[in-house]
């Protein structure tokens, strides 16, 4: 039988790990649980608990987005060009 090689949660999510240890690559840049292990974890059941850890780490994406979306605006807030900034005088 072979075994996973990557973490838990990108075969949960269906994605291509890096096996990175101890938090693999995609997992750190999403800033999500990494969940990691030889063997198989009990909530990986192909049923509800799965399911519940799928909803979970969908929100921990979700939320280190938004939080990323945030710290973008704070760092780099949109120029406001005025209306007369596209206007070219040498026309």
């Amino acid at each position: 039988m072979a075994t996973y090689q990557g973490c838990w949660s990108c075969r949960v999510r269906r994605m291509t790990c890096d096996r990175r240890r101890p938090v693999c690559g995609i997992c750190d840049t999403l800033h999500i649980t990494c969940h990691t292990g030889s063997r198989r974890p009990p909530w990986l059941d192909g049923g509800a608990q799965q399911a519940r850890v799928a909803a979970t780490l969908k929100e921990e994406v979700r939320q280190a987005a938004a939080h990323r979306r945030q710290r973008a605006h704070i760092l780099y807030p949109e120029e406001r060009s005025s209306p007369n900034a596209s206007h070219n005088d040498d026309d």
